[in-house]
């Protein structure tokens, strides 16, 4: 994702991505997805900060990436065990409801877009875009 968007994120969510350009975490590298994704990664940032308020505890991003054609959101809490555990339900329903929608939005354009293949390599790309960069239709991607 280009700088001025990943800015923008911990700009509007510094306690939730307090990692990022951390050398000690995954976030060190920032977000690691194209930039159609932007508008998913900020509502996803939004609704777990939302939830972190409301329950007076809070989690930090630890790494946010594509990973074979869909957005992977992994986390960290100040308490490791006990928040997760006590409320993984509940943050995995935010998580799971985003990366559900990046199967079927484009990561370079965040148009509708289904996954498609170039070799090894699976994204979730628009038609258009997956013409331009050489990817053909690929294989379904189970959720």
């Amino acid at each position: 994702m280009n700088k001025n968007l990943e800015k923008k994120l911990k700009d509007n969510f510094p306690k939730l991505l307090s990692n990022m350009y951390n050398k000690e975490s995954c976030l060190a590298w920032g977000v690691q997805c194209d930039d159609g994704w932007y508008d998913l990664i900020y509502n996803c940032c939004k609704e777990l900060q939302d939830w972190c308020d409301k329950n007076s505890t809070q989690i930090q991003a630890e790494q946010i990436k594509e990973k074979f054609g869909t957005l992977r959101y992994y986390l960290k809490s100040n308490n490791e065990l006990g928040i997760l555990v006590n409320y993984w339900t509940e943050i995995n329903e935010i998580i799971d409801k985003y990366e559900t929608i990046s199967a079927s939005t484009c990561e370079l354009t965040g148009g509708k877009g289904s996954a498609k293949r170039r070799g090894y390599l699976i994204k979730t790309l628009c038609d258009e875009s997956a013409v331009l960069y050489g990817f053909v239709d690929g294989p379904k991607i189970k959720n």
